[in-house]
């Protein structure tokens, strides 16, 4: 047993997320020490949905994956779009270091939940959003997944049998790699803000990811 503390002990992470590359981002940000409060929309959260699942992936009522991505973190029934929720949040970001989302381009905007728009509340505050396709571009504005990003980038191409059609891991690879990155972003911002003592935005996506994962197959593509 350890007293010591994380390296990011007093640091307060607003988690917005709802998938996969997000919920793994925090969890990373909690196990390094960050508080993590989790904004859940509604009653019906991650938490409960342990009751859909069948008996060998769960402990009581609670889906083990929940359990894993869900440590370290406190939950707070919160509704955003609310201006009640919202003067709540906005309380939370007075006093708290990093805001992570990961709605597409234009919901954060739409609800005044924007780096530009947080940054008038905190200007310390870093505020890491990320999309699926980036915030421009052809596709910025449309939903993405894992196995998506996989197939465009031509990642997917590169497992499985030469002859055979193109095979999906087992593991959503792109989107614990997005929210890897997206800890190295968060962590970069909270670094130089102790220099400039302002925050930042950080952007990641998904397609970014699986397209560094191809990594030298790129370059001779």
């Amino acid at each position: 047993m350890t007293t010591e503390q994380g390296v990011l002990s007093g640091t307060r992470v607003i988690d917005l997320t709802r998938t996969t590359a997000g919920l793994f981002a925090t969890m990373i940000m909690g196990d390094l020490g960050a508080e993590v409060i989790k904004q859940e929309p509604r009653e019906i959260t991650p938490r409960t949905l342990g009751r859909f699942v069948t008996s060998e992936r769960k402990v009581g009522n609670e889906d083990l994956r929940t359990i894993q991505t869900y440590r370290n973190k406190k939950s707070l029934i919160l509704d955003i779009k609310s201006p009640q929720g919202k003067g709540v949040l906005f309380d939370l970001v007075r006093v708290s270091d990093v805001v992570i989302d990961n709605y597409r381009p234009g919901v954060m905007e739409a609800l005044g939940l924007d780096y530009d728009s947080l940054r008038e509340i905190n200007p310390q505050i870093v505020s890491c959003s990320i999309t699926g396709f980036g915030a421009t571009g052809h596709h910025h504005k449309r939903p993405g997944f894992d196995y998506i990003a996989q197939a465009m980038t031509g990642l997917m191409t590169r497992t499985g049998e030469p002859d055979a059609d193109p095979l999906f891991p087992g593991i959503p690879i792109v989107d614990i790699g997005t929210g890897m990155f997206a800890v190295h972003g968060i962590l970069a911002a909270l670094y130089a803000r102790q220099h400039t003592g302002t925050g930042r935005r950080v952007e990641t996506c998904l397609l970014d990811t699986a397209l560094s994962f191809l990594y030298t197959d790129g370059v001779y593509y």
